[in-house]
Order: structure tokens, then C-alpha cells, then sequence
């Protein structure tokens, strides 16, 4: 799972989107993060190659491992 920081609320291409989204991906938008699950892999996968042009913003994308220890380490802080 790879989630998708989003500089902005999207107003995203869905039928684009999901036009490059394989079989067995999923995808959701939840406020300003996209959340793609990719069982073959990212590198593999068109909707994460093309998900930023889709979107209509910029973007930052962390898996969903880093993500969470980027959280820990905000809460250490805090």
C-alpha cells in the first residue's frame, strides 16, 4: 500500500484513473491522500506511473511502512 500526499483537495480524472488501473488494484481518495494498493508491485503498476497527472496536483508518495514510522517520529516530537 502506497499513499499519496496531495498538495491540494484533487479533482481527479476517475475515468482515467481507472483506466490504467489494473485487475487487482485498488484505489481511494480520502481527503488529500490517495491510497493505492498494489499487489504486483509499484514498478509494475501504470495507475501509480500516471496517478499525479490524473490527480491535477502535486503529489508526494510514501509506502505504507515509511509512512507510519514518519508518524511515530512526529508523535516522539510532539
Amino acid at each position: 500500500v502506497h499513499l499519496y500526499f496531495l498538495a491540494q483537495p484533487p479533482a481527479p480524472d476517475l475515468v482515467a484513473l481507472n483506466a490504467l488501473k489494473a485487475s487487482d488494484e485498488a484505489f481511494a481518495i480520502v481527503g488529500r491522500v490517495f491510497y493505492l494498493h498494489t499487489p504486483q508491485g509499484i514498478g509494475r503498476s501504470k495507475l501509480a506511473t500516471g496517478a499525479e497527472k490524473h490527480l491535477g496536483v502535486e503529489v508526494t508518495a510514501r509506502n505504507w511502512r515509511t509512512a507510519n514510522r514518519i508518524l511515530e517520529l512526529a508523535q516522539e516530537l510532539a
